[in-house]
């Protein structure tokens, strides 16, 4: 029995340190960075994709409170607030944070720190993982920037511009547009194109003539250009366009 137990004991051992081995691999050679501290939020451990994203090496954040540490001199105040909320709480937390490498360049990083209790509920560590996002940062603000150009140049267009969806329906409006139809911007955002609409032909279309300008461009996705005709304002009357 003894025996037995010792060879079971040895089994379960070199189970649990090839398991140990295992994340220990995944946890060093992951792209990503991974910390985890202890209950006090300050920094025990990190792996080497925390060194390669950050820049600092794992002896200079021991101790550390990852966000103060992770921001460095641009102290982003609302960060570190959250994670200091985290940590009191005792709660998971996701946060996005633009900080500073150790050589000096800012980059951005989205941080999930999660809480780990004993087997009595006590709270133990934070493990926290951690990827560079710097790149999806950056394609979203010129994004921004564009869509920002292009409101500023529709916005400030002398004629009247309407956006519509595949079904029809009216999407986007600009003053221009708005104040030629008496209708305000966001009442038109929804309603069909149908509600501006009243003669509005193509004449090398043969057919209905009913909203036959927006079918044509619907089915065959070309751009068409329509004769002088007619919009209808709110309260109903029409007037060239």
């Amino acid at each position: 029995w003894i025996g037995w137990s010792t060879v079971r004991g040895a089994q379960e051992f070199h189970q649990r340190n090839t398991e140990l081995s295992r994340l220990a691999l995944v946890a060093n050679k992951t792209e990503n960075a991974a910390l985890i501290t202890g209950a006090d939020g300050l920094i025990e451990w990190v792996n080497e994709g925390f060194t390669r994203i950050t820049g600092q090496p794992a002896e200079d954040a021991m101790g550390k409170a990852p966000g103060a540490f992770l921001t460095g001199p641009l102290q982003n105040l609302q960060g570190i607030q959250k994670i200091r909320e985290a940590v009191t709480s005792q709660r998971p937390l996701t946060v996005e944070m633009l900080c500073a490498h150790k050589r000096g360049h800012r980059y951005w990083l989205a941080l999930n720190l999660t809480p780990v209790f004993d087997g009595e509920n006590h709270l133990t560590n934070f493990v926290g993982v951690a990827s560079d996002i710097t790149g999806r940062k950056r394609a979203e603000e010129e994004l921004s920037r564009q869509s920002r150009r292009n409101e500023l140049f529709l916005n400030a267009a002398g004629d009247g511009i309407f956006g519509l969806d595949v079904q029809g329906a009216i999407t986007f409006v600009n003053p221009t547009a708005a104040q030629l139809t008496a209708w305000k911007a966001e009442e038109l955002v929804g309603k069909p194109v149908s509600s501006i609409l009243y003669q509005l032909r193509v004449n090398q279309v043969s057919g209905p003539q009913d909203d036959l300008f927006t079918g044509a461009a619907f089915i065959d996705g070309t751009v068409l250009i329509g004769d002088t005709d007619e919009f209808r304002r709110k309260d109903g009357t029409p007037f060239p366009v």
